[in-house]
């Protein structure tokens, strides 16, 4: 078994709306379209999904990603990487945008973005004098010294990782 864990979060869900995994193993629950809606061709529109999540504490955050599908019917997720914390507890939209020449007709269930939901971290942010930051590939940064990394030109001149 693989050392998954699983905590409860409270939700509110209109009838036929609550998140779904396809998997135990899944690391996102879909989300489904609240209502139907058609998206006229070129224009953008707001999709319900219903769902409203009461996040237990600091320790988590829930992230709202794009269902990849679809994509493939010309719909992109406008508000993709949308994060909810445990003060967010407005009910979970998505920004729907039709790519195509034609209008798109999203039924009443469809899967239209993903939620995952992960632990939450806080950063501690520090400010450099403009002379101590170098070029991508001269060095790393790492809080304020600059530590020489073997080898970083020639990944850089190979394009990257």
């Amino acid at each position: 078994m693989l050392g998954l864990f699983l905590r409860t979060i409270e939700i509110s869900a209109e009838a036929g709306c609550i998140p779904e995994y396809d998997s135990l193993y899944d690391a996102a629950a879909y989300l489904k379209a609240a209502e139907g809606v058609l998206i006229p061709a070129g224009e953008q529109v707001i999709i319900r999904t219903g769902v409203r999540i009461i996040m237990p504490d600091e320790e988590l955050v829930a992230a709202i990603t794009p269902n990849m599908t679809m994509v493939l019917d010309g719909l992109l997720m406008v508000d993709s990487g949308r994060l909810i914390d445990r003060w967010d507890t407005s009910e979970i939209r998505t920004l729907m945008w039709n790519t195509t020449d034609e209008d798109i007709t999203i039924p009443k269930g469809r899967r239209v973005c993903r939620l995952a939901v992960q632990p939450n971290s806080h950063a501690s942010y520090v400010t450099l004098p403009e002379e101590d930051i170098k070029i991508k590939g001269e060095g790393t940064i790492r809080a304020g010294a600059v530590i020489q990394w073997p080898g970083a030109a020639e990944i850089e001149e190979n394009g990257g990782f």
